[in-house]
């Protein structure tokens, strides 16, 4: 699941997001928030060193309200390859020429490529909480999104190195920690294998 969470506290994953195209997305913020949290957890790795704190402050900020511009690299949202998207919006741009509207074929677009689950929340024992259960929908396992990155300034090659490692640490972007809802496998470029060569110094 992806997105977020216009609910209550409940121990879910982050309900999704779509577009006026009823295509989901997830937003840059989130995006930008799963790096910075990834980059951590690399930091807290055995063997690193100050040139990867050096590479993580340069890459994301001291913190988490560094100013974009402030930043060496910024990433966009997680979206639908955009070939995908065009053809879609295309087709639903058409049926509104003709037909003069497209609610049907957005909710459609919708249900293709998302799934609802019905989920609860959890008490202090782990037990589901009485009344809380309600849908909430998450993407299908297998839909491919894509992140644009862009640098503000040439990187180095320790940067790029630990950006590799960040991307690869990132493994979910919803909190199914126990369920494996929300679970993503990331690459650079989409591809992976040179994702971990770039990330342990073989690329």
């Amino acid at each position: 699941m992806v997105g977020v969470d216009d609910g209550d506290d409940l121990d879910v994953d982050l309900g999704t997001v779509v577009d006026k195209f009823g295509i989901p997305y997830i937003p840059k913020n989130r995006m930008s928030a799963r790096l910075r949290d990834a980059a951590l957890r690399v930091l807290g790795e055995a063997g690193a060193t100050p040139a990867d704190l050096d590479a993580a402050v340069a890459l994301f900020g001291a913190s988490e309200t560094t100013a974009e511009q402030d930043r060496a690299v910024r990433v966009g949202r997680a979206q639908w390859p955009r070939d995908s998207q065009a053809t879609v919006v295309a087709a639903i741009r058409a049926h509104e020429d003709r037909y003069g509207g497209s609610g049907a074929m957005r909710e459609n677009v919708t249900a293709a490529l998302t799934t609802t689950i019905l989920r609860t929340a959890l008490d202090d024992r782990k037990a589901p909480r009485r009344g809380s259960l309600r849908e909430v929908r998450a993407v299908r396992p297998g839909v491919v999104f894509e992140s644009e990155l862009s640098w503000t300034r040439p990187p180095t090659g320790p940067e790029l190195r630990f950006l590799a490692r960040c991307v690869l640490a990132v493994e979910q972007i919803g909190h199914g920690e126990s369920d494996h809802q929300g679970r993503v496998e990331c690459a650079l470029d989409g591809d992976r294998e040179t994702t971990i060569r770039l990330a342990y110094g073989e690329a």
